[in-house]
């Protein structure tokens, strides 16, 4: 303290401060023997907040410590220190042989972080439920409940560029803050990440389901399909690790039989697959018990390939399975659960199957779970 070099330091980190307001603390931080401790910060030496040379930094990260040993730039947060909650960055010094001397750190309140993910989570949202009065305006409205895609396909397009979009940005945000392996969460603020996520999720499944139905019924145009030899396996192991989050929100285990190979080939359209697989088992998830058990198993019938997925939920009444896959209709327990559908993910499926020479159909008996099983013809190459 006193020296010029120390003065022109810490007028150097006063001035990064004043020209870039989002910024609440600007900072050099040392390492000896592990410890961290600060040499200047850009704080006037009267306010409580200021660290004056040789000061430890006892709230100092692991991420912070190792950033002296790798020496690549970083950021992480939120974290928490006697200071406040701050999202932070992290430049190392180096010397002239190229050892980190030291660390430029910037810190940023996290609270408007927070706020920010918060408020683009709530935008989509709005959207969508707008989109989900409308079309349930329309369908009191419709005799023919299956009219709609068509008379919606140009709205529903120009809905996958509002919406779809930053609901996926939103789900990579909240993947992110949710793997976090620290403790800079709370577990109300956990609880609230997952709550966010399980609608971002629902959200995103729903806008597919719409988009994908007004893609296949407008003017009768159907997509075209891409018939190559498939591993099943691989595509039913991508969709379960795609909805594993979700699954784990419930404590449900979804486990793919060995009866499913891994050298299991059918020949189809692999993407029109996994549409129907994410739909069949996503449902599964939904409607199941907590901490229950969803299986898929797998079996040749004669010139036909046979997958079930079999879950534990409440199972459907006769007259709930007669209308299952129609499309636009929830059953009564579907209803009255607490989870939110449109009812297009089964129809969607059925009308994949019917494309692909295959079909989709369903087992159930109330109180002991439903059963989906997907059929697919054994070609002939």
């Amino acid at each position: 303290i006193g020296t010029s070099q120390y003065e022109n330091i810490k007028d150097v980190l006063v001035s990064i401060r004043s020209v870039n307001h989002d910024i609440r603390f600007v900072y050099i931080i040392g390492n000896r023997d592990n410890n961290l401790f600060f040499y200047v910060d850009s704080e006037n030496p009267q306010s409580e907040d200021y660290s004056p040379p040789g000061q430890p930094y006892e709230e100092a990260s692991q991420q912070m410590k190792d950033l002296f040993v790798v020496g690549i730039p970083s950021v992480e947060g939120p974290s928490a220190d006697r200071w406040g909650v701050w999202i932070s960055a992290y430049a190392p010094i180096l010397d002239k042989s190229g050892h980190v001397v030291a660390l430029l750190g910037v810190d940023t309140p996290a609270r408007d972080y927070i706020i920010n993910v918060i408020t683009y989570a709530s935008l989509p949202t709005l959207a969508a439920i707008f989109l989900v009065v409308v079309i349930s305006i329309i369908q009191r409205m419709r005799a023919k409940e299956l009219q709609y895609v068509d008379q919606k396909a140009e709205f529903l397009s120009i809905a996958s560029h509002e919406i779809r979009t930053p609901l996926t940005g939103m789900r990579w945000t909240m993947e992110n803050l949710m793997n976090r392996n620290d403790a800079a969460f709370d577990a109300q603020t956990k609880k609230l990440l997952a709550m966010m996520y399980e609608s971002c999720m629902g959200l995103i499944s729903r806008m597919n389901n719409l988009l994908s139905i007004a893609s296949m019924e407008e003017g009768g145009k159907l997509p075209i399909l891409k018939i190559e030899k498939v591993k099943i396996r691989g595509v039913i192991g991508d969709v379960v690790n795609s909805l594993a989050l979700t699954a784990r929100q419930r404590n449900i285990m979804i486990s793919i039989g060995n009866s499913i190979r891994d050298e299991l080939v059918v020949e189809s359209d692999a993407e029109m697959i996994r549409h129907v697989f994410a739909n069949l088992i996503s449902n599964a998830i939904k409607y199941t018990r907590e901490s229950s058990v969803i299986s898929l198993e797998y079996k040749l019938l004669g010139n036909t390939h046979a997958f079930a997925v079999m879950d534990q939920g409440k199972g459907l009444t006769p007259e709930e399975q007669r209308y299952i896959f129609d499309g636009y209709k929830r059953t009564d327990s579907a209803r009255k659960s607490s989870q939110v559908g449109t009812g297009l993910g089964l129809y969607l499926s059925k009308k994949i199957m019917e494309m692909l020479g295959g079909s989709v159909g369903l087992t159930s008996e109330v109180g002991k779970g439903s059963t989906f099983t997907v059929t697919l013809p054994l070609r002939n190459s």
